[in-house]
């Protein structure tokens, strides 16, 4: 049973990653604030 959830976690991480870059992105182009907002949102994700 972890073995599998390590799979399926290996599998959505880099989607998430993905997902989260690209919203960044669309938030640049067109909500800098918002996009500075998401970005500080991520980072405090990742180090928590």
């Amino acid at each position: 049973m972890h073995a599998r959830l390590q799979l399926l976690q290996a599998q959505v991480e880099p989607h998430f990653l993905f997902n989260s870059l690209a919203a960044v992105e669309h938030l640049i182009e067109t909500a800098p604030v918002r996009a500075a907002q998401m970005q500080r949102h991520l980072l405090s994700y990742a180090l928590a």
